[in-house]
């Protein structure tokens, strides 16, 4: 069941190319910056990490190796299939560091043809002092006709979308339960939003439908 989701939201969102419904079929598109076919830098409230913790650069596409076997917790985080990130965070200090990486959340690709992602929930790390954290991150797709995350992708923490149909997203799935690999409900909602008509009624019945979030998991956690 899992692979036919993955091959639903796949057809969804993604699997253009250039030539063929791709990125540059309108570069031109700045009305809503990095989201659908537009091609321009997203734009948004600026991202801040905390004091003492630092990003590791570039982000790299998730790969087999991104969690290291040493680190005594293995970090699998957030909600999505198509766009999949290795996101490694150095704390500097001598104390633990919380890191909240909010709903909305939007990290760049570096390569124009892949996807830009978006954090559907806040996703809440604890960062040990002194040490690096490496967290698998699952997002979900802002540009229907771009290709999925592959390994060699490299991504840039961006700025949190104000979008509204984006928020409007957000606000209806922050009680609910988005495990890995995510859900198809949410992926077609934000396609319609992108790259389609905007959020339909039965975008609206679907994501209020979703189960809500089980005592004792927070947003964005793993099953």
């Amino acid at each position: 069941m899992g692979w036919l989701l993955g091959l639903v939201a796949l057809v969804a969102c993604g699997g253009g190319t250039e030539g063929e419904g791709g990125p540059g079929v309108n570069p031109g598109d700045v009305t809503r910056p990095g989201i659908g076919s537009s091609l321009a830098t997203p734009v948004g409230t600026p991202y801040v990490l905390p004091s003492g913790v630092e990003l590791l650069s570039p982000i790299e596409g998730y790969a087999l190796d991104c969690i290291p076997e040493e680190q005594e917790s293995q970090e699998e985080k957030g909600s999505g299939s198509l766009v999949s990130v290795c996101l490694r965070l150095r704390n500097t200090s001598a104390q633990l560091r919380t890191v909240e990486l909010p709903a909305g959340l939007i990290l760049i690709s570096d390569d124009l043809s892949s996807q830009n992602g978006m954090l559907a929930q806040a996703v809440p790390l604890q960062v040990p002092a002194q040490q690096t954290l490496a967290v698998a991150l699952h997002l979900y797709c802002i540009n229907e006709t771009r290709a999925p995350t592959a390994s060699w992708d490299t991504y840039r923490l961006g700025p949190v979308t104000q979008d509204p149909g984006l928020r409007e997203i957000i606000n209806l799935v922050a009680d609910k339960f988005l495990p890995v690999p995510g859900r198809e409900e949410v992926q077609y909602a934000i396609s319609n939003v992108t790259d389609g008509p905007g959020l339909t009624p039965q975008d609206r019945q679907a994501l209020v439908s979703l189960p809500p979030l089980s005592a004792g998991r927070e947003p964005g956690a793993a099953p």
